[in-house]
C-alpha cells in the first residue's frame, strides 16, 4: 500500500527542519518516521526543479561527530564494608621492660593485652566492643 502524498510546501518545510536540526539527515529521518530514501528523493527533485533553495547538509562528512545526549544519573557511593579493616603493622616494644597485662572481660569473653600491644589495635578492639 502506498503512503499518503505530502504536499510540496510541507516537504520543503520538513527538509529545512531537518537541515536546521543539527542532526544528520538519517538521524532526523529516523526520529521523524520518514524513510531516508524518500527524504533524499525530495531533496533531489527540489534541486532539479530549482523551485526551492535547499541548504546543504552540515553532516555530510563521515568524520563529523554525531551529537550524543547522555542521561544524568545519580550515583550513591557507599563505603565497602565487605573488606576487613587494615590494621597498622605491630610496633616492636619488646625492649619496654616490665610488661603489665591489660584484661578486658565481657560476659563469656576475656581479652588480655600487654603493654607491647599495638595502641591502634587496642583502640579498634575497644571501639568494636563498645558496639556489641
Amino acid at each position: 500500500m502506498r503512503a499518503k502524498s505530502i504536499p510540496k510546501e510541507k516537504r520543503f518545510q520538513l527538509v529545512l527542519e531537518c537541515r536546521k536540526s543539527g542532526l544528520t539527515d538519517r538521524q532526523w529521518c529516523e526520529q521523524n518516521g520518514i524513510n531516508p530514501g524518500t527524504f533524499y528523493n525530495w531533496v533531489k527533485r527540489f534541486r532539479q526543479e530549482g523551485t526551492f533553495e535547499i541548504p546543504k547538509s552540515e553532516h555530510r562528512n563521515a568524520n563529523t561527530p554525531v551529537p550524543h545526549f547522555q542521561d544524568v544519573v545519580q550515583v550513591s557511593i557507599l563505603p565497602d564494608f565487605t573488606k576487613e579493616p587494615e590494621l597498622p603493622a605491630p610496633i616492636d616494644r619488646s625492649d619496654s621492660g616490665n610488661l603489665y597485662p591489660i584484661e578486658i572481660q565481657c560476659a563469656s569473653c576475656r581479652i588480655r593485652l600487654n603493654n607491647a600491644a599495638d595502641p591502634h589495635l587496642a583502640a579498634i578492639l575497644v571501639q568494636n566492643l563498645g558496639g556489641l
